[in-house]
């Protein structure tokens, strides 16, 4: 399988779980990772999202989390052979044991995370099922980890669909981190919302609410300039 082509950097992704998708792109190109320097990237599958931040931030660090092996070692195979290599560091562990072993505090989390509960349907490969239920990773965890390696200045970004947002978003305030910024996201102007990017912090603030949609119709390739505008740093979509 020929690696995805992006403008500054290749991802290569036979290996990997989940190959790159709409989301992610989304978050990497959406997050504010402007001022900051100590990034995580939680689920970091192929690593792109990381990869992404590093383009957009020539001064800011990642650290990757990755609990399955080989798309573990896949991430560090992109990162590898990036020119942000100095800038990225894989670690294959779970997010619940990284949180428990680590002191260091993070200014950017970044994760497009499993939203599948526990009985829902999905697909039947076992490292799929690994990977997207919140089984192995319940909202809970993510949200407790997420917090303990946060600054107090820091901030954190994911994507998930609009009802699973509503369900973390409460989790959240519940340990005291707050939503910042949303964006509502819908695939046409005529469908509803389908996902959510969202900016949690420990600073408490007023809400700031925008909305994207990316295709003008159901043609292909027909999207709207602000969509065009947001991913265009990193591929040429027209």
């Amino acid at each position: 399988m020929p690696p995805f082509k992006f403008k500054q950097f290749d991802v290569h992704q036979d290996k990997v779980i989940f190959k790159v998708n709409q989301d992610g792109v989304l978050l990497g190109a959406w997050a504010d990772v402007k001022n900051k320097l100590d990034g995580l990237d939680i689920g970091t599958g192929s690593g792109v999202i990381a990869l992404m931040s590093c383009q957009r931030n020539a001064d800011i660090k990642m650290d990757a989390v990755e609990v399955d092996q080989e798309t573990a070692s896949q991430a560090q195979q992109n990162f590898t052979k990036s020119k942000f290599r100095k800038r990225l560091q894989v670690h294959c562990n779970s997010i619940q044991s990284f949180a428990l072993s680590s002191n260091k505090k993070y200014d950017f989390i970044i994760s497009n995370p499993p939203y599948f509960q526990v009985g829902q349907n999905s697909p039947t490969n076992s490292r799929i099922k690994i990977a997207k239920h919140t089984d192995l990773l319940p909202f809970e965890d993510l949200v407790d980890s997420s917090s303990k390696l946060l600054s107090e200045s820091g901030e954190f970004h994911l994507i998930l669909p609009y009802q699973e947002a509503q369900v973390f978003i409460e989790l959240a305030r519940k340990v005291k981190l707050h939503l910042r910024k949303a964006t509502y996201v819908k695939g046409r102007i005529s469908k509803p919302i389908e996902r959510v990017l969202m900016t949690f912090s420990k600073v408490e603030k007023e809400l700031f609410e925008t909305h994207l949609v990316v295709q003008k119709s159901g043609q292909r390739h027909d999207y709207t300039d602000e969509y065009i505008e947001l991913v265009n740093g990193f591929y040429t979509i027209l």
